[in-house]
């Protein structure tokens, strides 16, 4: 009979395969791993979790994330089911709770993932209010920074290590990925959170989940209207990535989360574009598949701000799609679709890299940020192909939906709202149209302040468009060049080829079509560099059109 095929229970064994399948696990082996984790079960008697409890509950939570990392989800929740219904404490459910958590928020169930994370730390007697108002998330963010304002950066290292065996590590532990699901599902909790994270190692100590928690904190910090401190948060980022190396710690939250929402702030966005892919290779690395996909998500919106060649950007799109498919990850495949759309826009308008299949309506989502994403995208691809009404219509959509760590986003989204808002002007001079700009211009200011590299070029561009609207030509010929020559400096192609551009529109309302056909030239140049074949095509019909004036003349 079948049954009489099966191994005869034996504990030693099952003890040795569970050795055998957490030193694989270590060596980040997921796959022999979880063979060796399943043969473990064969050597189970049926009333093991009653007379073998500790190594079932041991079995059991390494199966969990062994099968989640190898993308066998049914696997791991069967795992997770069973380790509910039979653990005795919340301690010994904790392994199996975060593994839930990331299920959950793979298949785009942010809300359950964060009742999850409320449940577990209120059990570990952590009181978390269901809403916080403004006026109290300020209050509580100065009382923390004030803390952290009155220590120095050796006091800050120097803090004492929080023992693995500490119940607050659990505590920090699940905070860290609350914070995390918090910014899909309640976006307005993440300052009570992250201070939290902070306040609780600051008084008890600091332990790996701390590095994450700081680096969240910074995030928050960076993009919180009622604080808005910067450097505070730089300097906050940096101590929590000197942490890292003093835990020796490669973490890939920490690679998207200070790369991605603190970096950006005053590091070229090109060297931030390639940490967070290094962050997605230490994911994949660890097995921790939805921290891996988090950091491809941020790879491909970074390096698409900062002009990286399109067709490479689509090539890398399509990979990290196909691993979403491969590890059935629903949440991060909706981004990387949002994304790969406007790369096909911005290459030919899709008319040969379009991946052909029907896009889900992103503004019916509960996840507020599936839908601000899809509207910067929107706002950027009408943009490029010059639909002014269009990108004047996403953007208003987008900015209200701006969450608190969407500064980056925010920022450039206003840049292209400024350049549009000149082509409105044309069309209706109004008190709201003049607006724009020069709010845009204040904006990337302030952020020029903390990197020239990253927006000086922007604020540069702006202040042409705006002398030139306003007749002062050769004030605005010595702004267009200044931003073209910064954009260059910063390897900003794609920004230095409109600079050039709309430098050439410039002097073709001036009458000089010896300087706008030079600067229509070096547009063409950029954006071939670019790999945008649309705008390439687009040059070419404003050259022809010099040729077809100069044909008439003569």
């Amino acid at each position: 009979s079948p049954s009489s095929k099966l191994p005869a229970p034996n504990e030693d064994i099952a003890d040795f395969f569970v050795l055998v399948a957490t030193k694989a696990l270590e060596r980040a082996d997921h796959v022999a791993g979880l063979s060796y984790l399943k043969l473990t079960r064969l050597f189970l008697p049926q009333d093991h979790w009653l007379n073998h409890y500790y190594l079932s509950i041991r079995l059991y939570c390494l199966l969990a994330n062994a099968a989640y990392s190898c993308g066998r989800l049914d696997d791991a929740n069967d795992a997770i089911q069973n380790v509910l219904k039979e653990g005795q404490s919340i301690e010994d459910k904790l392994d199996v709770y975060y593994v839930l958590v990331t299920l959950l928020m793979s298949s785009k169930r942010a809300e359950d993932a964060y009742s999850v994370c409320h449940e577990v730390l209120s059990q570990l007697d952590e009181n978390i209010p269901a809403s916080c108002d403004a006026q109290e998330l300020a209050a509580l963010l100065r009382k923390t920074n004030n803390v952290l304002n009155t220590m120095s950066d050796s006091e800050l290292l120097g803090m004492k290590n929080m023992d693995s065996s500490d119940r607050l590590y659990s505590v920090l532990r699940f905070y860290s990925i609350m914070v995390v699901v918090a910014f899909f599902s309640k976006p307005q909790m993440m300052p009570f959170l992250t201070s939290r994270i902070v306040q609780i190692s600051i008084a008890h100590g600091v332990c790996k989940h701390s590095v994450r928690g700081f680096v969240q904190y910074a995030a928050v910090l960076c993009s919180c209207k009622a604080m808005k401190d910067i450097p505070g948060a730089c300097r906050i980022g940096r101590m929590a990535m000197a942490f890292a190396k003093q835990f020796n710690l490669s973490d890939p939250h920490i690679y998207y989360g200070y790369f991605g929402f603190v970096a950006c702030h005053t590091e070229p966005l090109q060297a931030c574009a390639d940490m967070i892919r290094q962050g997605f290779i230490i994911g994949m690395q660890v097995g921790d598949i939805s921290t891996a996909f988090f950091n491809a998500i941020q790879h491909i919106r970074t390096a698409l701000i900062g002009g990286e060649n399109l067709a490479s950007l689509l090539k890398e799109t399509d990979y990290y799609l196909k691993l979403t498919d491969l590890y059935a990850h629903t949440l991060p495949k909706q981004y990387l679709k949002i994304f790969r759309e406007t790369i096909s826009v911005l290459i030919d308008k899709g008319e040969s890299t379009s991946s052909g299949e029907v896009m889900e309506n992103p503004t019916t989502t509960n996840i507020a940020n599936i839908s601000e994403a899809a509207a910067f995208h929107k706002s950027i691809q009408s943009f490029w192909l010059g639909h002014a009404e269009r990108c004047h219509h996403y953007t208003e959509k987008m900015l209200p939906l701006k969450n608190e760590t969407g500064w980056l986003k925010g920022v450039i989204v206003l840049f292209y709202h400024g350049l549009n808002s000149f082509k409105l002007l044309k069309k209706s001079n109004t008190n709201r149209n003049r607006k724009i700009s020069k709010n845009a211009i204040t904006v990337l200011e302030a952020a020029a302040e903390h990197s020239k590299w990253n927006y000086q070029n922007k604020v540069q561009l702006l202040e042409a468009e705006l002398l030139s609207f306003e007749g002062r030509k050769q004030q605005a010929q010595n702004s267009y060049t200044a931003a073209i020559e910064a954009s260059r400096a910063s390897k900003f192609i794609h920004e230095q080829g409109l600079a050039c551009e709309l430098a050439a529109f410039h002097y073709e309302t001036c009458g000089n079509a010896c300087k706008a056909c030079d600067f229509f030239n070096q547009a063409k140049s950029c954006y071939n560099q670019w790999g945008s074949k649309m705008k390439v095509e687009f040059i070419d019909r404003q050259l022809a059109r010099f040729q077809i004036s100069s044909k008439s003349d003569s």
